[in-house]
């Protein structure tokens, strides 16, 4: 895949010429991996989304790691990316993602309906490491927005340990976590799911301990400098 999102000089600003000659809101089709030819709208982020280059190491590690039968999850979905790209290799899996923002869910749905995606299910709400109610932070780019207790919005939350206990979800062999700070909770609220299923993890987060006092190695990525790759002992 070619990481147009690393191009520079010349090259790079031909490319952006190019890309201001494509509608802001017009429908695209992803022009490269395993999501490839599925529709995306330019608005819903940077164009990395549809050139298929957004965050090249991330999807890497899920087309290393996400099989035809696997169970996914992703924990702070966005606008569907990683929804897509899972849905992709997955086929004959499962993928649940989950989202709190009202912004992002309706661009989420877009996708997923848009694409006639059957393997995706898609659910309203915050995860946390309790079952209840938290308070939101809407920012004005909806990517940023996160669980914060100066947040004027109340979001439902729920924990992955009951989700699964109560079979609403099956067990994972993959998770992403990206909940702009909320990480800890999360992995917290999954403890008993973690130790039982060790599935492989890409986690945004500056601390790790708590996932190497569970067994897990992990390895930095490449993208961003926040995003650490758990991966479990042989």
């Amino acid at each position: 895949m070619i990481n147009f999102s690393s191009l520079r000089g010349k090259v790079g600003n031909f490319l952006r010429i190019i890309l201001r000659l494509f509608p802001y809101r017009g429908t695209l089709p992803i022009l490269q991996g395993p999501a490839k030819g599925k529709l995306w709208k330019r608005v819903f982020g940077n164009d990395g989304y549809w050139l298929g280059s957004y965050e090249m190491e991330v999807q890497k590690t899920f087309i290393k790691y996400v099989k035809e039968a696997s169970v996914v999850y992703d924990i702070g979905a966005n606008a569907g990316f990683f929804i897509l790209l899972a849905s992709s290799l997955a086929k004959n899996g499962k993928v649940y993602g989950f989202e709190p923002d009202t912004r992002n869910l309706k661009m989420l749905k877009w996708v997923v309906n848009k694409n006639k995606i059957s393997n995706v299910e898609i659910f309203d709400f915050a995860i946390s490491d309790n079952n209840g109610e938290l308070k939101f932070l809407q920012k004005e780019n909806s990517s940023l927005s996160k669980i914060d207790s100066n947040g004027s919005t109340i979001v439902k939350c729920r924990t992955i340990d009951s989700l699964v206990e109560n079979k609403e979800i099956l067990p994972p062999n993959f998770i992403k976590i990206d909940t702009e700070g909320h990480t800890d909770n999360v992995l917290q609220g999954a403890k008993k799911t973690i130790i039982k299923t060790k599935p492989i993890m890409v986690v945004e987060t500056s601390s790790f301990s708590f996932l190497k006092s569970l067994g897990y190695k992990c390895r930095k990525l490449d993208e961003g400098g926040n995003f650490l790759f758990y991966i479990k002992p042989l």
